[in-house]
């Protein structure tokens, strides 16, 4: 059953804000198995207020502007992080010991593009 601890959400919001200080996140846990970070500003200009992330297709939507891909791909290693298959099961695939979501925006918080 995916889970994480409140602590190891902590953990990770620290790295992040470390990682992008100019960037500003939304880093909550969600129903005790996900991670979900919401990038609410930062220097990149995207299309819509709020756009959410496919984490397992980030090259390919984003090959346009390697600048993003790569940070994406940074915040995706660093959320991710100690991350493992719990069980690989037959009808439902590969379970992961906890789950990522990333987006731009939220529904109550359009995205901001700030200078940089």
């Amino acid at each position: 059953m995916p889970y994480i601890e409140k602590e190891e959400v902590k953990e990770r919001r620290k790295l992040l804000k470390k990682e992008f200080p100019n960037f500003k996140f939304s880093i909550v846990r969600e129903h005790y198995s996900t991670i979900v970070v919401s990038i609410l500003e930062s220097p990149f200009a995207i299309e819509k207020d709020c756009e959410q992330v496919n984490h397992f297709y980030i090259e390919e939507h984003y090959k346009d502007n390697p600048e993003l891909c790569e940070t994406l791909l940074k915040i995706k290693n660093i959320i991710n992080n100690g991350n493992y298959t719990v069980v690989n099961d037959g009808d439902y695939g590969a379970v992961p010991s906890f789950y990522i979501s990333i987006s731009f925006g939220k529904w109550d918080k359009p995205y901001k593009q700030v200078k940089k």
